[in-house]
């Protein structure tokens, strides 16, 4: 069956609404949904591009260098212009994700210069250490509409497109509040 983007964005508000419920009532933080093994465009659900292209994270220009920003770029598919918005979700030990881009082999890292705070934005670092802020959390359905909490932020901080979605490509993306209305904090895949 083939659901219309505002019916996709409709049911995973929903879904994200009922889980931050019970997240809220239980006071724990959520668990991670299964993410798919294999390579992953990271498509915005709230945003479109110039003659209304999907939008993907994409690293700028890019690059295969420690420190590159992560922006929102227009979705260029799995050939080789595509390597840059390829992301591989690797199981940590405790149910969430690392986000590994596979152009870079680098993590998707909160600038390590702002560390997890709100409006940090998101660059590429090497994987690794504890504590940098790699671990992320996939609240609501992959399939349908997630969005990517840090759970080093204790789920409260999640990835964003900076720009305010302005209908353009070279979006930033930082860690913003997460919401119960995610609209530019919600991606499937």
């Amino acid at each position: 069956m083939h659901w219309s983007r505002r019916t996709r964005k409709v049911i995973a508000a929903v879904a994200l609404a009922i889980g931050f419920a019970v997240t809220s009532a239980g006071g724990a933080s959520a668990a991670s949904a299964t993410v798919p093994s294999g390579d992953h465009e990271i498509v915005s659900s709230a945003l479109t591009g110039p003659n209304n292209s999907r939008e993907c994270l994409d690293v700028t220009d890019g690059s295969t260098s420690a420190g590159a920003l992560i922006q929102i770029f227009h979705c260029r598919g799995t050939g080789p212009k595509g390597l840059p918005q390829l992301f591989d979700f690797i199981p940590t030990l405790d149910g969430n994700y690392e986000i590994l881009n596979r152009n870079s082999n680098f993590c998707l890292t909160p600038d390590p210069a702002t560390g997890i705070v709100r409006e940090s934005l998101i660059r590429q670092e090497q994987c690794g250490p504890p504590g940098s802020g790699q671990k992320w959390a996939v609240l609501g359905d992959p399939a349908t509409g997630f969005q990517l909490a840090n759970v080093e932020s204790g789920n409260t901080l999640c990835l964003s497109a900076r720009g305010g979605g302005n209908e353009s490509d070279h979006d930033a993306t930082a860690l913003e509040a997460c919401s119960t209305v995610p609209e530019l904090e919600l991606w499937h895949f």
